[in-house]
């Protein structure tokens, strides 16, 4: 009699301790944050098809969320994240959380522009866009806008970037002085130039002949001259005085 007294004291124990921590245990079928049925939500990338996400310059994504709920929901933020292209799980690196703040009532779409920036080397990458929702009771709740791979590439180069203009002007540069080097070496580094002093030749005058009124020359005789008239030839103690006939 003790003993089966004893084996309905043990079991109704039991039963107690279970449905305590049954009460403690959270409901397996209640999610963190309730859902919301009615909105479907979509990402893609304007204008790339092929999804390319360009290095060093301002990507765009736009988001897409439509209410089918009868109360407006609000879009609070929109995140996300480079993932590991072979596991989704594993983050790479987390892109920037943008504030939105944007209520979207019954039966209405809206197109949310998410902007973000890459620097990797050229590779697929995966990626996880995540949007964060409240409902008019401030319930708060998450959904993926995009889970999908995309192509990380570098920007394409223009001849008219300034950077590469910069490029070509040193290059220009730098070949001019090495060609003026090898100019100055080989060609016209060791030679002078010899300028070429013109001397100025004077060519003795000759004197007019004496002619008449008829152009007919005059001879004359110059013994007849005084000698202090005549202009001296040569040294005045050498010259040699004519006698006058």
């Amino acid at each position: 009699m003790f003993n089966k007294c004893l084996q309905v004291a043990l079991l109704a124990l039991f039963f107690c301790v279970a449905a305590v921590i049954a009460q403690d245990l959270p409901d397996a079928d209640l999610p963190l944050f309730p859902e919301v049925a009615d909105v479907e939500i979509s990402a893609s990338f304007p204008n790339n098809p092929l999804q390319h996400v360009v290095n060093g310059e301002r990507n765009k994504m736009v988001v897409s969320v439509t209410n089918n709920e009868k109360l407006p929901v609000t879009v609070n933020y929109i995140y996300g994240a480079f993932v590991d292209a072979d596991d989704f799980g594993k983050i790479v690196r987390n892109l920037t959380v943008f504030k939105y703040d944007k209520q979207i009532e019954h039966n209405q779409t809206v197109d949310i522009n998410y902007l973000f920036y890459s620097e990797f080397a050229p590779q697929e990458m995966g990626m996880t866009i995540v949007v964060d929702l409240s409902d008019s009771n401030s319930n708060k709740f998450n959904a993926i806008g995009f889970n999908g791979t995309v192509s990380i590439v570098e920007p394409q180069a223009s001849i008219f970037d300034i950077q590469l203009l910069f490029l070509y002007v040193m290059l220009a540069g730098a070949l001019g002085g090495i060609g003026y080097m090898i100019y100055r070496a080989f060609l016209g580094g060791s030679s002078k130039k010899t300028k070429k002093t013109k001397k100025m030749v004077t060519e003795p005058t000759e004197k007019a002949p004496l002619v008449d009124s008829q152009g007919n020359p005059v001879n004359y005789d110059e013994a007849w001259i005084p000698q202090h008239h005549l202009k001296p030839k040569g040294s005045t103690s050498n010259a040699n005085v004519k006698k006058r006939k």
